[in-house]
């Protein structure tokens, strides 16, 4: 079973996602066209499906309802109201985002900075110039909300908090306060004292928003200093240290540490920052709205986590993302006002599916899908690697991998070397087979031609001692005063006495170990490598037969002198007797 499973092909996939190299801009711009499209064409069912014509309803709302009106100077005035919170709070979004912090709590940073902005105008009362009362409610709100913020960032640096749950929760805490502060259980300082029901009272006129005049249009200035606020954060992270930190920091807060930097103190004041942004986006929109909402936010902590994504981060691409998304959020609802039959949840709707199908295709500018339709033709065919494996267990069949391994044995007392085939894996060439051969035959020889030395002088001295001891003795018949012993008596004793002193056989050279090599090589080379082999084969061959022979020498040398010591010790003994009876 496990060798047919094998030799089984693994299809390739149907589909396979690989990711994009280098995305091109335009192709980029017509992804989001395209996918911008695709999610009006699913509205176009759904407008069609309660009996209104979508090219009429779609025209309507991408002109946000100015043509054929003749107010809509107003409807451009009323799409700046929507436009500047979401271009600002996109803004402030995205300073978090980049330092990677992850700031869900635009929702309630917004609030908290309307309060303190209604707060202010309602507190101060006329009592400031219009343009000061608009640079305090924004300070006002943008310092409330900055705090709101900050609050988050101290738990993250000095506790590990996790930013995304605590933004996310203070956010509720917000709202509840604003309609805390709607109930008369609560204080009357923001509601209408003339309502017979619980309203946010107007804030005083010299606390309204400055319009220019151009005509019958009237620009709202917070339009500018949105512009101009874009401009300075496109500076802020791109030509300034601050924003160089905030780059280093969200790519990697350990490099930003190794570099030198406080990042805790880059989480700080970014994150403070971001939420003044966000509360100086809800002061404008205090003014220009005149009052206080529970639904003042309009959703813009939530769309703005979308439209920054859209734009990458980019300030210049949350200008143009905040537009697109505030023409489609106004030109809704004014073609819902058009269209009874329409209601104002299908509005909401054909957003979301706009919102969702224009995220998606951010994938796709990023990775490239690829659907192979030779799927289903393709047989189950042998893969190439198992193939090529069957084929060369065929031509070596005592190999799994078809490759020859030599192995050279112990080589000990003369013992010759040993070729042995067996499996293993592919390591070395042939030619550290003979360098290894060469490197231990020469490094025995020393010890052999040392040791044939030693027994050279060994025979030498035994030579000479018996030439000595012939010369100072007298003849044995003399000394004994008895026959001299037969020959096979003295070899009998002499081997008796040689096995019990004479002294352990000289050991040979070391034994030569070789370890396991392999061969891998061409046939051309194996040719050089087996005569080098067989070369080492004869050398160690006769340098072991060398050895023995020094060996025997030896050994007859010690038999001589063994021979000589018995003689020697038996007529002392016969002396000392002649002595003793001669007394």
């Amino acid at each position: 079973m496990a060798e047919k499973d094998l030799t089984k092909k693994k299809k390739a996939p149907l589909i396979r996602i690989s990711k994009r190299a280098n995305a091109n801009k335009w192709q980029s711009v017509g992804i989001y066209v395209g996918a911008i499209v695709f999610a009006l064409l699913i509205g176009a069912l759904l407008i069609a499906s309660v009996g209104v014509n979508p090219i009429s309803f779609y025209t309507k709302m991408l002109t946000v309802g100015t043509l054929g009106n003749r107010f809509a100077y107003k409807n451009i005035e009323n799409l700046i109201i929507v436009f500047v919170p979401l271009l600002l709070t996109s803004l402030g979004l995205s300073l978090s985002f980049k330092m990677r912090f992850w700031n869900i709590g635009g929702e309630g940073q917004f609030i908290v900075g309307a309060i303190t902005s209604a707060a202010i105008a309602i507190a101060m009362d006329g009592a400031l110039s219009p343009v000061l009362m608009i640079i305090l409610m924004a300070l006002g709100g943008g310092l409330a909300a900055g705090i709101y913020g900050l609050f988050t960032a101290v738990l993250k640096v000095k506790f590990g908090t996790n930013e995304t749950l605590m933004t996310l929760m203070l956010n509720y805490i917000a709202l509840y306060l604003l309609k805390y502060f709607q109930t008369r259980h609560g204080t009357d300082f923001f509601l209408n004292p003339n309502s017979e029901r619980p309203i946010f009272n107007l804030i005083p006129e010299n606390s309204w928003m400055i319009n220019i005049g151009i005509g019958k249009f009237s620009l709202n200035i917070s339009l500018i200093i949105a512009l101009l606020f874009t401009v300075f954060i496109y500076i802020y992270l791109n030509k300034t240290k601050h924003g160089y930190e905030i780059c280093v920091v969200g790519d990697s807060k350990r490099t930003a540490q190794y570099a030198g930097m406080n990042v805790g103190k880059v989480i700080l004041r970014t994150m403070f920052f971001s939420a003044f942004i966000i509360g100086m986006a809800s002061a404008f929109h205090v003014s220009s709205s005149h009052t206080l909402s529970e639904t003042i936010t309009n959703d813009v902590g939530w769309t703005g986590i979308v439209v920054a994504w859209l734009a990458r981060l980019n300030p210049i691409g949350v200008l143009i993302a905040s537009l697109l998304i505030s023409v489609l959020q106004f030109g809704c609802t004014q073609a819902c006002a058009t269209y009874t039959a329409i209601d104002s949840n299908i509005a909401d709707l054909l957003q979301g599916i706009i919102l969702f199908v224009v995220l998606a295709s951010d994938f796709f500018i990023r990775y490239k899908v690829n659907i192979d339709l030779s799927y289903f033709k393709r047989k189950n065919t042998p893969a190439p690697v198992l193939a090529a494996a069957t084929a060369g267990e065929e031509a070596n069949p005592s190999s799994t991998d078809g490759t020859e391994a030599v192995v050279v044995n112990e080589v000990s007392d003369g013992a010759t070397a040993e070729r042995v085939e067996s499996e293993v894996s592919p390591a070395v060439a042939t030619e550290e087979i003979s360098e290894t051969v060469d490197s231990d035959d020469t490094a025995s020889e020393p010890a052999v031609e040392t040791l044939g030395q030693e027994s050279s002088l060994d025979v030498n001295n035994a030579e000479n001692a018996e030439d000595n001891a012939d010369k100072d003795l007298p003849p044995v018949s003399e000394i004994i005063g008895a026959p001299v012993p037969d020959s096979a008596e003295i070899k009998s004793e002499i081997k008796d006495e040689t096995a019990e002193n004479a002294a352990p056989e000289t050991q040979t050279a070391p034994a030569i170990k070789k370890r396991a090599t392999t061969a891998k090589k061409p046939a051309s080379k194996k040719a050089d490598d087996k005569t080098k082999a067989s070369s080492a084969k004869k050398t160690t061959a006769k340098k072991s037969d060398k050895s023995s022979s020094t060996s025997e020498k030896t050994k007859k040398t010690a038999a001589k002198t063994s021979t000589k010591t018995t003689v020697k010790s038996a007529t002392t003994k016969k002396s000392t007797k002649n002595a003793k009876e001669g007394k």
